[in-house]
């Protein structure tokens, strides 16, 4: 009777060690957030066309967006629904670009990741608005990473 009750204690222990930890993915539809884990690059921003050897990246990481601007690496929470978002308090290096046109464009993308509330992904683009409903970024999917 020890034994078989040994056994089955041992049994929950096993089978809880193996359930999810739904603290560990704090958002409450996994496949409304299809865009975590993907990386993308720029290719409009305040729907001017960019140039893509200079385009700026994003990656969504969980609850942290991370990447790279013109000039300047950048990292910091966000928080939405798969509809919403929200980017928190960026934090970025301080390089300073030669190009002083590269420099202009670096706070202007800051500015605009700063103004997103909403987003849509279609496919392989990722289109970010403000509260407006203006498109202020867009997105695609990089390929071959």
């Amino acid at each position: 009777m020890y034994r078989r009750f040994t056994a089955f204690v041992f049994f929950l222990i096993l089978l809880c060690a193996c359930g999810t930890n739904a603290s560990a993915y704090p958002y409450p539809d996994p496949n409304a957030f299809q865009y975590i884990g993907r990386d993308y690059v720029l290719v409009t921003l305040y729907a001017d066309p960019v140039l893509p050897e200079n385009a700026p990246h994003i990656m969504f990481n969980g609850s942290e967006l991370n990447g790279k601007a013109y000039c300047n690496l950048y990292s910091g929470p966000y928080s939405g629904d798969g509809a919403a978002l929200k980017p928190g308090s960026i934090a970025m290096t301080e390089m300073a670009c030669a190009d002083p046109t590269l420099m202009l464009l670096d706070s202007t993308y800051f500015a605009a990741l700063n103004e997103v509330t909403s987003m849509v992904l279609d496919g392989t683009t990722l289109t970010l608005s403000n509260a407006a409903g203006t498109t202020v970024l867009v997105y695609n999917e990089r390929s071959g990473k």
